[in-house]
């Protein structure tokens, strides 16, 4: 019998302010022709979450600029990032590109939530949102 790798679970609600939805739409090209590791996922997450005017968006939740703590639950490791456009992305300040596959896993997500994912080399992955800073 040949393994196949597993799916994700189901993945919870997402949601998008209109105004980060204008910026990642001003991604589009990259998200069409993906060359970055997160920009099929980012797609993904873009087509399938709630995008909400300011005021109806849900406090807690994973938006562009956001200050994010979270756990991989596959390894244990927890880290401490903000969610940037690519152009701000820098490893070395914890500044991590939404086109990255983390960044993109992590946009829109509740704090508290799970989110699984297959990478493009089969392996699953899952995130835990443990905080937001204000």
């Amino acid at each position: 019998m040949i393994a196949t790798p597993t799916a994700p679970a189901a993945r919870p609600a997402v949601f998008i302010s209109a105004p980060d939805l204008d910026r990642l739409l001003d991604l589009l090209p990259e998200v069409i022709s993906p060359t970055a590791p997160g920009a099929v996922l980012l797609a993904e997450e873009i087509a399938r979450a709630q995008v909400c005017s300011e005021q109806d968006m849900p406090a807690r939740v994973v938006r562009l600029g956001s200050i994010v703590r979270y756990r991989d639950l596959d390894s244990g490791r927890e880290r401490r990032v903000q969610l940037v456009l690519p152009e701000d992305a820098d490893a070395d300040l914890g500044k991590v590109s939404i086109l990255a596959p983390i960044g993109a896993a992590l946009i829109g997500l509740p704090e508290e939530q799970v989110l699984g994912w297959c990478e493009p080399s089969g392996q699953t992955r899952r995130i835990q949102v443990l905080g937001l800073e204000d």
